[in-house]
């Protein structure tokens, strides 16, 4: 990941062009501008990750979003239900999963913080 990473920076430091001055003010100029910086936020941010974690990490931080989509989705599917009690207890056994899946995403983001704050 490392390495695809620096290749795109690479491609993107060699093909700046210099912005031209009479567009400064156009509104579409600026939001696009807007949107490069979040993308080289996103970009440190992934080299960030990349620097301390294997390429693997990624596959596993799609596999926790997927669980809390598909939780959600069947938290969501049994509210249909006319049995009060076993809905109730659906519902909850789904947001306990939740719970769980979304503990690790959020002390994996509690460590990158922390580090990136040193």
């Amino acid at each position: 990941m490392r390495g695809l990473n620096d290749t795109v920076n690479k491609h993107l430091s060699a093909t700046k062009l210099p912005i031209v001055k009479t567009y400064g003010s156009d509104p579409a100029v600026a939001d696009f501008r807007t949107w490069k910086l979040a993308h080289d936020e996103l970009n440190e941010a992934a080299r960030i990750i990349s620097d301390l974690y294997s390429f693997p990490i990624f596959y596993v931080l799609a596999f926790i979003q997927y669980g809390i989509i598909f939780n959600s989705y069947y938290v969501m599917k049994h509210t249909d239900h006319k049995n009060d009690w076993v809905m109730l207890m659906r519902i909850v056994n789904g947001l306990i999963w939740n719970m769980v899946l979304t503990v690790s995403e959020v002390m994996l983001i509690f460590q990158i913080e922390t580090l990136k704050g040193e």
